[in-house]
């Protein structure tokens, strides 16, 4: 589903939702029913896509999301395409405040060994794949990405490296 409400088509990225007969009869804990809408959809958080063949790929969290000027960026997306140039090992990308866009996404950059941040090549290869306003306004080289217990990159952390860190200086 679209921001909108409207059922989005093929390759179309948005929020999943869906619909039981338990959230039509309207037994639903009632600590989630803000989750519902007026139609009996049920929005899980989840943000994906369904292709042209049907199968339903999960894209992110909505909370996960990038709003740069209006324009969603999941920060999956970016990461999937990044982690594909030889100079990456691991990557996570975050949305930083910006003034006049609200947000911007940033990537952060474990580089693979030996090799060293090269910023110019990584805003090619997003260039090659993505929207340009889903190509990251920044770059940081990460010795580790910060994680918690189970694995999850903390966002947080990388958000404050954001804030002092140029795109050309390492962390």
């Amino acid at each position: 589903m679209g921001d909108d409400g409207r059922a989005l088509g093929a390759d179309e990225v948005g929020e999943i939702v869906v619909r039981t007969e338990t959230i039509r009869r309207g037994a639903l804990d009632p600590a989630f029913a803000d989750r519902c809408t007026a139609d009996g959809w049920f929005r899980t958080g989840d943000v994906g896509r369904v292709d042209a063949d049907g199968f339903l790929w999960v894209e992110g969290r909505v909370s996960d999301m990038i709003n740069r000027g209006g324009l969603k960026v999941t920060p999956a997306e970016v990461e999937e395409v990044l982690r594909g140039e030889p100079t990456v090992a691991d990557v996570a990308v975050v949305g930083v405040a910006d003034e006049r866009l609200g947000e911007v996404p940033w990537a952060f950059v474990v580089c693979t060994p030996g090799s060293t941040l090269d910023p110019e090549a990584l805003v090619s290869a997003c260039r090659e794949h993505l929207a340009p306003y889903k190509v990251p306004a920044g770059f940081g080289a990460v010795e580790a990405l910060p994680r918690n217990e189970v694995g999850k990159v903390l966002a947080r952390d990388l958000l404050e490296r954001a804030k002092t860190t140029r795109s050309d200086e390492p962390t």
